[in-house]
């Protein structure tokens, strides 16, 4: 038995080697959370009183062992990318298991079954003595964690309603509901952070959409920007809710699924869009700053700093106006006669004379609400185009613009320049300054001029070799 167990240890510890670690998601982190709520659920089937389960599963512990091994090693291969990828793609795996869907699920089957029988041939004939069917068990537990297809999931929880409803007729309908069960918890472990605290669900979410912007930025997939937040509700609806709803039937004692579920739907609809759109930003460490405020989401705060700084701004730049609207194009650089930002550089600019400094936030008028909607989308835009450098980053920016709009506010107007058109009195100016170190390193690559000018040299060549990352940002 010391044998057996010795060999228990070494393949979990070969299995957990076996993961790829570069995914975000799909991991080995991810798979001992399925392994820990699977445990959970089945220490919480319902029971009767004299605690003996009341739909079969528990009489036999292999079907425990069956569910538990099943998560451990459901997504041992698993290569960052839906199984339709790997269709698009023609993949050695979706040309190995062609047909037959489920093309990673099936590897992952395979080749945890491989090692097990290969290379741990006492605990294989351990656990094959004890439970012959040991293997076509697992296979179909495996196969139900595809949830890439919903009409999979929905014919499983077709099938666990109907075998649950009703008394089984035999040894073998037996073993089949109890199949079907066992399926049913390792689907509920694999989605239990849609139903577990909504900051827990959201971090889990945050992974398995980096991991899918990882594959679209190398040409594996779709791009999932636009359409995550419209997915995850419509899942939410299609396959969360339904899913908890069977499992609660055997389950009816663990409300917290149900509540869950529907606390974190109703979460999701209202802040899933916001939420979404910093995590597009790149991954940067960010830093507590702005008054030392903290955030649950570090990245939803700078944009939110953000905003709150040029919507300030601009309604001083309204104030400014006495009232009177102005309609008209912003100036535009000329295409026949400009051909880059640097052309634009002028020795001094005429500052606009008469305008009112230091204005209350009383005396500024509020900006209609589709002004404030489109500042934010710009922000969260420009957020998005800057690179997950070390320092040439969001958090950077937004560093450089909290400190400049400290700069212009401290800028007061003399006894001399009262008169005169400078900055102090033109809150225009002082929202340009701000807004252009918001923007002053969109889509640095973090390398130098010097070495942008090698590796890119058309667009070296569209600035003639000056400022190329710069006049890059402002375009």
């Amino acid at each position: 038995m010391k044998i057996v167990e010795d060999q228990l240890r070494q393949y979990v510890v070969r299995i957990a080697d076996m993961y790829q670690a570069e995914n975000p998601y799909h991991n080995f982190h991810q798979a001992a959370q399925v392994f820990l709520r699977a445990v959970f659920l089945w220490e919480s089937l319902s029971r009767d009183e004299d605690m003996r389960p009341i739909y079969g599963l528990g009489y036999d512990p292999w079907d425990r062992f069956v569910l538990l091994f099943s998560a451990l090693v459901h997504n041992i291969y698993y290569d960052g990318v839906a199984n339709s990828q790997l269709e698009t793609e023609n993949h050695l795996v979706y040309q190995l298991y062609k047909g037959k869907k489920s093309y990673q699920q099936r590897k992952s089957f395979a080749t945890a079954l491989e090692v097990l029988e290969e290379d741990f041939r006492d605990l294989h004939e351990e656990i094959a003595f004890g439970c012959p069917t040991f293997r076509s068990s697992v296979r179909k537990a495996i196969l139900s964690t595809d949830i890439e297809s919903e009409d999979k999931l929905h014919d499983l929880l077709r099938k666990c309603e109907e075998q649950n409803t009703k008394a089984c007729i035999d040894e073998k309908a037996a073993k089949t509901k109890n199949e079907s069960n066992v399926c049913l918890l390792l689907t509920m472990a694999s989605l239990g952070h849609y139903s577990q605290g909504f900051d827990l669900f959201l971090s889990f979410n945050r992974l398995h959409f980096e991991e899918q912007t990882r594959a679209h930025k190398v040409g594996r997939g779709e791009d999932k920007r636009e359409s995550w937040y419209y997915e995850q509700a419509m899942f939410f609806e299609d396959c969360i809710l339904p899913l908890v709803k069977q499992v609660q039937l055997i389950l009816p004692d663990v409300t917290y699924l149900d509540e869950g579920a529907m606390i974190n739907v109703n979460l999701w609809k209202e802040s899933g869009k916001e939420w979404l759109a910093a995590s597009m930003l790149p991954g940067a460490k960010v830093q507590d700053f702005l008054g030392g405020q903290r955030s649950g989401d570090p990245m939803e705060k700078l944009i939110s700093a953000n905003v709150d700084i040029l919507e300030s701004l601009l309604r001083e730049v309204m104030a400014s106006h006495d009232g009177e609207r102005r309609t008209g194009q912003l100036d535009h650089r000329p295409s026949n006669s400009i051909s880059n930002p640097r052309d634009e550089i002028q020795l001094a600019i005429q500052m606009r004379k008469s305008l009112t400094n230091g204005l209350s936030a009383a005396s500024t008028p509020e900006l209609i609400t589709e002004v404030k909607l489109e500042l934010r989308d710009f922000v969260v835009t420009v957020a998005a185009g800057y690179e997950s450098n070390r320092f040439h980053n969001f958090l950077h920016a937004s560093q450089v613009a909290h400190l400049a709009n400290l700069l212009v506010k401290g800028i007061h107007s003399t006894e001399e320049s009262k008169d005169a058109s400078d900055i102090a009195h033109d809150p225009l100016a002082r929202f340009a300054i701000v807004l252009s170190a918001l923007v002053h390193d969109v889509g640095h690559t973090g390398v130098p001029n010097s070495q942008l000018a090698e590796e890119q040299p058309e667009l070296a060549d569209k600035y003639k070799n000056k400022s190329i990352a710069e006049q890059n940002s402002i375009d």
